[in-house]
């Protein structure tokens, strides 16, 4: 027998296929262990798992992409007529969604239900439904009769399992590891279904997990590792036994790790612990800054403060932030959504985040929340499984207290200020999470509209905002059609702007323009403030468009003009303004005493 194994995932997507999927890993290692005369071929798209034309397929799916495995399942079904199998949390959760596209699904941990069930199939010639009643872990119709079968027992011994073969399972890259150390999470948040799944947190022995880094670091050579876990810290005596055996084994210290924290388990012991381990990195479900918010999802022991200090502790042992925030509680209010932008806001002034990230309330199946929408009628078994493939869909917003338009626009409002304190990390392509526009077009697109909030916000007289003043602060320049962003200031009387030692620039450009810069610098603040000369330098992202020395022998009048050459194939400019110098405004005669030291004043900034 040819078993075919896949995995349904957008496969126009490479984001969410950098890591090879270790479940489907789990499944393959177990039927080579107790079935080694069936073949498992796993495959990363649907085409090239039916040229290998198996005698039986398993497809694994979460919510997000449980359409395409009905999609799949029904291509395969036409076009090999062979037995096919479901797997994975969704259908683990939510077995009364199976289609009439499978035959069986397997229910809960499939390590070795799969292979009973495959027993069974090769035994029979086929799938025998009357034989599949005494298998536990099973889900399945007869003549239209839905069958639950007994639960599986869980596996106690997770050391007992056949380790995984790296190199066989799909999306795997010679770059790139990552590890799950245990199964399940011991915390019960209404949003998440993880614990419902595996339904009790156990552990692979440091013993086991040390095997796998070494195959990482020796073998491959990687220097960086991924713990996939729910929840790395939560055993602080299995962080010690992780360092000592790398210590005996000679890797401790060797590569960095990423993996999940909680925040109520973030201590300075703990921090001691992970700096000895070399995570450098972490990802935290903050979900909200509001107290009422966390107690609807559930999260036990967290407050708002239990966050914040959790993200300072960190901080201060050196491991970079990435927090994952929840909008969308059905409970939650503009105030509530407010306390956590200010402080997502707050943290990324204060540069203790690295990458935050948001998403909706998603009523996931086998969660609190599920029950919850359902009663309103907002999901069911056999919904548009597609309104789960986004993860920004405002389809399903669950929210009773903040209208879904205005829900957006706050967030659209405050992804626009982090986006202006993060211009450094702002480019085409790069991924900060989503609070920072992932494209320079985005924060284009949507900084006037949130610029206009701020303005009606002070006509009004409302108290003003974190944030308001950074985006006052942006000019539209309508003969050039530029926006100009962080490090600006007003403009004076003549025409002039100050800007910062280092400022940026979003400029719309046209084929074949040219982009024009005049700074003044008056010339007595040249000679005696900045020697007779300062040093510019104009980048966009990693292309340096000029650098250099201007003289004041070269501008006797202070009056600097440089025309860049745009280099082709640029439809938009995030313009870096870099000088070397600095002075305080008062030396130029205008009597400022506000003591910001500033570097150029700019006249003129355009594209032609």
């Amino acid at each position: 027998m040819k078993f075919g194994l896949i995995l349904a995932t957008d496969l126009s997507n490479p984001n969410v296929n950098n890591l090879p999927p270790i479940g489907l890993g789990c499944i393959a290692a177990s039927i080579k262990r107790h079935l080694p005369e069936v073949e498992v071929v796993m495959r990363e798209s649907p085409d090239d798992l039916i040229d290998e034309r198996p005698d039986v397929i398993g497809i694994s799916a979460t919510t997000e992409y449980y359409y395409l495995a009905i999609r799949w399942a029904a291509r395969f079904k036409e076009e090999l007529g062979v037995p096919v199998i479901a797997g994975g949390i969704h259908i683990s959760l939510l077995p009364e969604s199976l289609t009439p596209d499978f035959d069986v699904a397997v229910i809960g941990e499939g390590d070795i239900t799969i292979v009973e069930l495959l027993q069974s199939i090769i035994a029979c010639r086929g799938i025998d439904f009357k034989e599949l009643r005494d298998l536990p872990g099973l889900f399945f119709r007869e003549d239209g009769q839905a069958c639950l079968t007994r639960p599986r027992p869980l596996v106690q011994d997770l050391d007992s399992l056949p380790e995984i073969e790296w190199k066989g399972l799909p999306f795997y890259r010679e770059s790139q590891g990552h590890i799950v150390s245990a199964r399940g999470c011991p915390y019960k948040c209404a949003f998440c279904a993880s614990e419902k799944f595996a339904r009790q947190h156990r552990y692979y022995s440091a013993e086991r997990i040390v095997r796998e880094i070494e195959y990482f670091v020796v073998e491959k050579g990687l220097r960086g590792i991924t713990f996939f876990d729910d929840l790395l810290i939560a055993n602080k005596g299995r962080l010690t036994s992780l360092i000592e055996r790398l210590k005996e084994r000679g890797l401790l210290g060797v590569c960095r790790f990423h993996c999940q924290v909680r925040a109520n388990l973030v201590t300075e012991e703990i921090c001691g612990l992970m700096n000895t381990l070399n995570i450098f990195n972490t990802g935290i479900g903050v979900e909200s800054f509001s107290d009422r918010v966390l107690r609807y999802y559930n999260k036990t022991g967290i407050t708002g403060e239990t966050n914040q200090r959790a993200i300072d502790l960190l901080n201060q042992a050196g491991i970079m932030v990435n927090p994952s925030i929840i909008f969308g509680a059905p409970v939650e209010t503009r105030e509530d959504m407010l306390t956590t932008l200010r402080a997502v806001y707050r943290n990324c002034a204060d540069r203790k985040l690295r990458s935050p990230a948001w998403t909706l309330l998603r009523p996931y199946p086998g969660t609190a929340i599920w029950d919850y929408a359902e009663r309103r009628g907002l999901v069911s078994r056999d919904m548009d499984w597609r309104l789960f493939a986004d993860w920004g869909t405002f389809d399903m917003y669950l929210c009773e207290q903040v209208p879904k338009d205005e829900c957006q626009a706050l967030i659209h409002e405050w992804q626009a200020k982090i986006s202006l304190l993060r211009l450094d990390t702002l480019s085409a392509g790069a991924s900060y999470g989503n609070f920072i526009f992932q494209d320079r077009r985005d924060l284009y697109e949507h900084a006037p509209a949130a610029q206009a909030v701020v303005r009606k916000r002070r006509q009004e007289g409302q108290p003003e905002e974190q944030g308001d003043a950074l985006l006052a602060s942006l000019r539209s320049v309508p003969e050039s059609e530029a926006l100009l962003l962080s490090g600006w200031h007003e403009r004076e009387t003549d025409g002039t702007q100050w800007i910062g030692k280092k400022a940026h620039a979003l400029l719309p450009v046209k084929q074949g323009a040219s982009l024009k810069l005049q700074a003044y610098i008056p010339p007595q603040v040249f000679a005696e403030n900045y020697g007779g000369a300062i040093n510019l330098t104009l980048r966009d992202e990693d292309a340096v468009l000029f650098s250099g020395p201007c003289a004041q022998g070269d501008f006797p009048d202070g009056l600097i003009t440089l025309d860049i050459v745009i280099p082709d194939g640029r439809e938009m400019l995030l313009l870096t303004i870099e000088s070397d110098q600095s002075f305080i405004p008062a030396a130029t005669g205008r009597g400022s005493q506000d003591g910001r030291e500033l570097a150029v004043v700019i006249r003129e900034l355009r594209t032609n």
